[in-house]
């Protein structure tokens, strides 16, 4: 979705402005691998430790190896407003942007190394509405970018309706899912999630706010 690009090193160079922009409402994020003191001998090891709940058997890495982030954003945004996500892409300085909610997409456009990714996933709107169009009339639902799937469905739930949306509970249902078709458990009765979506609002790489549905900004849609 976004073509700007640079090298590590300079990277470096440009983030004390990108301070500047964002860290006014604490958005800029410094990426930090979480188990990154226990690489070496700290007592902090240990919070991490009782507090962690994912079960890994065999560790990956010996303690002694280097910890780095591997392909994950150096610098994330909490993109919570599309105002934060227009300042960040306001920003031209040649700079490789990654956007992600919960990273599950196939396609790993939410991961790039030296990138700065906006964060979606506080993004948690939900609201509903009798929508009408020349293509559809009837109820809906609007859902933030950084919706997850258990959290929508137990929102739709209370209205007595349904949404289309993955296996997995904890899967963002706006980003990359949805722009690879939106294959879930009820795509055999509802279709694809991209079959049943109305409009998007979006921010484009020129910083407007915009809507996109089959009948505005249909280029988008």
């Amino acid at each position: 979705m976004f073509t700007i690009r640079t090298s590590s090193g300079s990277f470096k160079a440009v983030i004390l402005s990108w301070s500047g922009i964002l860290v006014l409402d604490s958005q800029l994020i410094v990426g930090k691998p979480l188990a990154n003191i226990c690489h070496s001998k700290s007592l902090a090891c240990a919070t991490i430790q009782e507090s962690y709940n994912l079960t890994i058997p065999d560790p990956y890495t010996a303690p002694s190896a280097s910890c780095t982030l591997g392909n994950l954003a150096s610098y994330p945004v909490d993109g919570s407003s599309a105002n934060n996500i227009q300042a960040a892409i306001s920003f031209e300085k040649n700079i490789h942007v990654s956007i992600k909610n919960t990273g599950h997409g196939y396609l790993r456009r939410s991961a790039g190394k030296g990138s700065l990714a906006l964060r979606t996933y506080n993004l948690k709107d939900i609201s509903f509405s009798n929508y009408s169009s020349a293509h559809y009339t009837g109820p809906a639902v609007k859902l933030g970018a950084g919706v997850q799937a258990f959290e929508a469905y137990k929102s739709v739930f209370r209205h007595r309706l349904r949404v289309t949306g993955g296996y997995r509970p904890a899967l963002g249902l706006v980003g990359d899912w949805v722009s690879g078709g939106g294959r879930g458990t009820s795509s055999s009765l509802y279709r694809l999630s991209a079959d049943n979506n109305l409009e998007y609002n979006v921010v484009t790489t020129e910083r407007k706010h915009l809507v996109a549905s089959p009948s505005k900004n249909y280029e988008l849609f």
